[in-house]
């Protein structure tokens, strides 16, 4: 089985002041879609959960902050729609530790909230996330202590009384994998779990695989890696479609985003609608919407662009403005720098060409020789001959 996600799309118009913290439930309700996440609505303010709202899932609105009549920060999150109800669990800082309380709403907006938890602080469970299968509950969740880090899974009958499955991933040692915000979907009647995985402080990916409900058994046989998942929430919408969503930095603010997942993609590709420009030694590479090429997840912290140098051409790389274009009937990517313009055809591994976001940075390499890196680019650079120019795309999270 591959599952990999697609069509990354922005989630707009979210609270300007808001430093979103993780990526939100999707759901979908009489024509609208939902979507619920962490953010902080002032800086002096505790966090609380937010809500907005779309009808396309391209353009969100009415950002409004979810009233639990509760004054401490949020810490977590998680909502299941069943039965034209949403259910809402969500971690509640207090003196005496974290809390998880249970609400219910029948609009998406107005919540009753449970008077009393339905799990206590001594259990500890980080990023829960509730999803129903097999006539049952189940609450995916991180559990990190000194020296472990474990993934766990417990079932309930009604939301309020949970039981524990079992441990579906662990590490122990000195140094153990740090395990984060587990997600669960279904794809091909198969149950799909979706982790962060933090093996070292400055790499961070996203691990997918086959694992058994009853048994809490994660098959790493069918695993796979996205790389650049900040904090991955997965949510099954209309259709039996899965939205994967995560915090992206996007400019000077933080934005959520979503992407489908199709059943057989092999790339991680972004859309044109996202644009993103930073200054580097005083030159400024820029990417203007409806910009497309295709991204290969080939490494944990880039991004790989491949085009292709037509036999006996000379291409000139100045240091000025990079622009990338993607000519659809032709199938060739137009690089545009200075006042010059060339036409590169498509490597004919690429299957699929969607969109690219602009990098925060970029290394310039002609058939795996390294030629330069936009953090300190030449005035100018000639190449001859028959070859491909790769550029390595640093991600938004360098």
């Amino acid at each position: 089985m591959k599952q990999d996600f697609d069509r990354l799309q922005r989630f707009g118009d979210l609270p300007s002041t808001a430093a979103v913290k993780e990526g939100g439930s999707v759901l979908y309700l009489d024509g609208t879609y939902y979507c619920y996440f962490l953010a902080r609505p002032a800086p002096a303010m505790p966090q609380k959960i937010v809500r907005a709202v779309s009808a396309d899932r391209i353009f969100w609105h009415d950002a409004t902050v979810v009233d639990l009549r509760t004054s401490g920060s949020v810490t977590a999150c998680t909502t299941l729609l069943r039965g034209g109800k949403i259910a809402l669990l969500y971690a509640v800082r207090t003196p005496f530790g974290t809390r998880l309380h249970l609400a219910k709403s029948s609009d998406g907006l107005h919540f009753d909230p449970h008077p009393e938890p339905v799990l206590s602080a001594h259990f500890d469970l980080k990023e829960p996330r509730l999803f129903y299968a097999e006539k049952r509950y189940f609450l995916l969740g991180a559990i990190r202590r000194p020296f472990r880090s474990e993934i766990v899974l417990l079932e309930s009958r009604n939301l309020m009384k949970w039981e524990s499955v079992g441990t579906i991933r662990e590490s122990r040692g000195r140094k153990p994998a740090r395990f984060s915000h587990p997600s669960a979907f279904t794809c091909n009647a198969q149950s799909v779990l979706l982790y962060r995985k933090d093996v070292r402080s400055d790499e961070a990916l996203a691990e997918r695989g086959d694992f058994d409900l009853t048994r809490a058994d994660f098959s790493a046989a069918n695993a796979s890696v996205l790389y650049g998942i900040r904090a991955p929430r997965t949510s099954t919408v209309a259709g039996g479609e899965t939205l994967l969503t995560t915090p992206t930095d996007i400019g000077n603010g933080m934005v959520v985003s979503a992407l489908t997942a199709p059943n057989d993609a092999l790339t991680l590709t972004y859309p044109s609608c996202l644009e993103r420009r930073r200054a580097h030694d005083g030159k400024t590479i820029s990417l203007s919407p409806g910009t497309e090429a295709t991204l290969h997840t080939d490494r944990p912290t880039e991004l790989s662009l491949s085009i292709d140098c037509p036999s006996g051409s000379v291409v000139t790389l100045e240091a000025q403005e990079f622009r990338f274009d993607f000519d659809r009937d032709a199938a060739a990517v137009i690089v545009t720098y200075g006042k010059t313009e060339r036409r590169f055809p498509l490597s004919s591994g690429v299957s699929r060409v969607d969109a690219l976001i602009l990098p925060a940075s970029a290394a310039f390499y002609f058939d795996g020789k390294a030629l330069f890196s936009t953090a300190r680019p030449p005035r100018a650079l000639t190449l001859g001959g028959t070859g491909s120019i790769r550029a390595d795309l640093y991600t938004l999270e360098e």
